[in-house]
């Protein structure tokens, strides 16, 4: 019989350095990797379209104070989204770069 741990396949994961971004106030908020999310969330985020809906599922009880932040408008969500995937190494459409998975959790714009 094969057995695996949840120590034998931890081993083996490398997780990124999280993302963040520090606003004027000097608040911190933390963009965790989609994969780094409890699976019940990871899995459903390729379902989400929207910003917004992204957002809330990656920044959890961060996004009221992310979202009522007076310096975050479409321009500056734009930068930092394509910080986000840069520092992640995903691509646009939620692909992991040269990867062929599609449910990584990233923002379509």
């Amino acid at each position: 019989m094969a057995r695996l741990t949840v120590d034998d396949l931890e081993k083996d994961i490398e997780r990124p350095e999280p993302f963040e971004f520090v606003a004027r106030s000097g608040k911190v908020f933390t963009f965790p990797h989609p994969k780094g999310l409890h699976y019940s969330v990871w899995s459903n985020l390729h379902e989400r379209r929207g910003i917004a809906e992204h957002l809330k599922a990656v920044l959890g009880d961060q996004y009221d104070d992310f979202v009522a932040l007076p310096e975050v408008d479409g321009f500056l969500m734009e930068k930092i989204l394509d910080a986000y995937e840069d520092h992640y190494g995903i691509g646009s459409r939620g692909e992991s770069q040269g990867s062929s998975e599609s449910s990584t959790g990233t923002v379509t714009r």
